[in-house]
């Protein structure tokens, strides 16, 4: 979902990435769509977290239970907008 949220910024729309905060698997990060190596222990999060922290993210991701709540209530005023 990464790589479609960059696709879409650098075409001029605005995208923002909300995560699913009860999703904490390697494949699911955003990183883990730029990583560009080898990582063979995928249940291993913890390693997976010190290489993740030099790989730069171009995308707006609300992180922690505000940004579900911001997800929310853009719902919200969408569905109000019909």
């Amino acid at each position: 979902m990464h790589k479609w949220s960059m696709l879409s910024k650098k075409y001029g729309a605005d995208a923002t990435l909300f995560l699913n905060p009860l999703d904490k698997t390697i494949l699911m990060s955003p990183e883990w769509e730029l990583f560009d190596g080898e990582f063979a222990d995928l249940e291993n999060e913890q390693e997976f977290l010190k290489i993740k922290e030099n790989i730069p993210l171009d995308s707006t991701m609300p992180h922690g239970p505000d940004g579900w709540f911001q997800f929310f209530d853009r719902i919200c005023k969408t569905a109000e907008r019909g």
